[in-house]
């Protein structure tokens, strides 16, 4: 290899990328049929030269929601627009569900009146 070191970082970037579509095109194409659990998501990204790390780092690129089957199951991965969801933290509906839930724990709490501060 010869060039100027940031020819080279330039060309070890682009490279980078490259692979980086590619573990999410992969993983776009295995969640095209539907959801799956990440143990079979991992075990076809192995076989097809893809290690875990990539693949959760690939899982943000191609819009990739991962929920908790059950408190005994496993993880699921699903596409976005599969599930007709958005994930919960990026949900303006979520936040104003979450504070109102937190609204009526806090007037269960303090007695009515009470601005929740004793000095």
């Amino acid at each position: 290899m010869e060039g100027t070191a940031r020819e080279l970082m330039a060309e070890a970037e682009l490279v980078g990328d490259t692979t980086a579509d590619n573990a999410a095109g992969f993983l776009r194409e295995l969640l095209a049929a539907g959801p799956r659990p990440a143990k079979e998501i991992f075990a076809e990204a192995a076989h097809a030269g893809y290690s875990r790390d990539q693949m959760h780092r690939a899982k943000s690129r191609a819009g990739v929601n991962v929920r908790k089957q059950s408190m005994s199951g496993g993880w699921q991965w699903s596409l976005a627009a599969e599930d007709g969801s958005t994930r919960a933290e990026d949900s303006e509906d979520s936040v104003s569900q979450r504070a109102a839930t937190f609204a009526t724990f806090e007037n269960r709490l303090l007695p009515s009146g009470a601005d929740g501060v004793d000095l």
